[in-house]
């Protein structure tokens, strides 16, 4: 069991083609997964001295099961890093860790200015 405390979606950085492999449109964000149960912490001065490997810009932490489709910031496969949305706030992937918590990924936050 999974300690969860709010709904999230993931969405991803993508560009739609026509039968030509043409560009459509502009760029836009698309749904990955929706209906995902996560536990989301806030961070703050007390869970950076727990934990001193927070990165200077994360502002949340998401932990949620390592079968949701999220990609990490570097993946050669993205355009630019995956999207959170909290409580209907975009939010900015930053960093993963699948080590800390087995089956679970660990996930920063920054807010998403894009």
């Amino acid at each position: 069991m999974v300690k969860a405390n709010m709904i999230v979606k993931v969405q991803r950085h993508s560009q739609r083609y026509d039968g030509n492999n043409n560009a459509i449109g502009d760029p836009e964000f698309q749904d990955v997964a929706t209906g995902v149960h996560a536990f989301v912490r806030y961070v703050t001065g007390q869970l950076r001295q727990e934990e001193p490997g927070l990165l200077p810009t994360s502002t949340h932490i998401v932990r949620m099961q390592n079968t949701v489709g999220v990609l990490r910031p570097n993946d050669p496969a993205l355009s630019k890093p995956d999207r959170i949305v909290l409580n209907g706030r975009p939010y900015q992937v930053d960093a993963i860790d699948d080590i800390q918590f087995p089956g679970l990924y660990q996930i920063q936050l920054s807010a998403d200015m894009r």
